[in-house]
């Protein structure tokens, strides 16, 4: 933190100050990046009270008051602070304030458009004030390109023709999220991209008026995420129409799935390696015997937050020989030593 003494200048006269004068405090002590203290240094020009009022404190400094001089200093002083630190502040906006922020000026403009921000795009916050054809400006103009890794879809904006766009101008996405879209018949995921390997349903229903036969996943969808589904009807929908996929996720979800639909979505997925079930309190014992049962080539197997789970899980789990990651952490029905002993004898197993 002596960088704040050394480096700083009044706007009236040049400060001088020696070694001996310099606090004495390393880079640990700074709480941001360490390439910001010196660019902060190389950047303000602070008035004659702003230094004396840093050169009189204690250091190491408390992180509030590092704080408080930063965000004052920021504030006063925004438009000279370097490409890089903007970026790095602007990648906590959301998308609507970005294009906001764009519209500052033509240095912000050039620096909203910079690919290192578009990487994870969140649509959400946007869902009630852009329409189709602004939507599909933005996204020509700004994010559909070869460097999107992630995109999160509010439902009005899950159709056919803003898949079909992301399919022809995204071809690096990786994780696409749907949130509360009602599914419908004609929504084909085979149009998205070949690079897409995760889909994750964020509470988006299935109506009982269809059938859903057209509905499929891209080819190398590896890996699928079910969230806050209310209903095993929407719930059992959706996971049926899974194929040859390597990782299911069902979380925060008020239902689950009965043993029938386990033996299909066993059958219907033979590759399928990773298991993860969290904060489902439906989850019980005999769901857990039924998993350990049927699915023969689960390597890893993640139980956490689930209420109606009890120590007896514990031996179905013990006959899965295949398994080299169990994570059961966080369930209340668990003591930390039948834990323990669990994982030694299963380590026992495995060997």
């Amino acid at each position: 933190m002596e960088a704040f003494h050394l480096g700083l200048h009044t706007h009236n006269e040049e400060v001088q100050t020696e070694s001996q004068d310099t606090p004495d405090c390393d880079d640990a002590d700074f709480p941001f990046p360490k390439h910001w203290k010196k660019r902060m240094l190389q950047t303000y020009t602070l008035t004659q009270e702003e230094y004396r009022e840093i050169d009189t404190l204690e250091f190491p400094l408390d992180l509030t008051v590092v704080t408080h001089i930063v965000e004052e200093l920021i504030s006063v002083n925004i438009n000279q602070l370097p490409d890089d630190i903007l970026m790095q502040i602007f990648s906590h906006l959301d998308v609507r304030d970005r294009f906001r922020v764009a519209g500052v000026s033509r240095r912000f403009n050039n620096i909203i458009r910079d690919r290192f921000l578009w990487k994870t795009v969140d649509l959400r916050s946007c869902s009630g004030t852009l329409d189709g054809r602004t939507l599909h400006r933005l996204l020509t103009r700004y994010f559909l390109s070869g460097h999107l890794r992630v995109m999160y879809l509010p439902y009005r904006f899950a159709t056919m023709g803003v898949l079909k766009r992301i399919g022809k101008s995204c071809k690096r996405l990786k994780t696409l999220s749907l949130s509360r879209k009602q599914l419908r018949p004609n929504l084909n995921f085979v149009v998205l991209p070949e690079s897409l390997e995760r889909i994750i349903f964020d509470e988006c229903p299935f109506s009982s008026r269809y059938d859903y036969n057209h509905l499929e996943l891209a080819g190398n969808v590896r890996s699928v995420v079910f969230t806050n589904y209310q209903k095993c009807f929407d719930l059992r929908r959706g996971v049926l129409k899974l194929k040859n996929i390597r990782e299911l996720t069902i979380k925060n979800c008020h239902c689950f799935l009965g043993e029938g639909t386990l033996i299909d979505v066993s059958e219907n997925n033979p590759e399928l390696e990773t298991i993860s079930i969290c904060g489902v309190p439906d989850l019980s014992d005999s769901n857990v015997q039924a998993i350990c049962t049927h699915f023969k080539n689960v390597t890893r197997l993640i139980l956490r937050q689930n209420i109606g789970l009890t120590e007896v899980c514990l031996n179905s789990l013990k006959t899965m020989k295949t398994l080299k990651t169990i994570d059961i952490g966080d369930n209340p029905q668990f003591d930390t030593e039948t834990l323990e002993r669990f994982l030694v004898e299963h380590s026992k197993i495995n060997k």
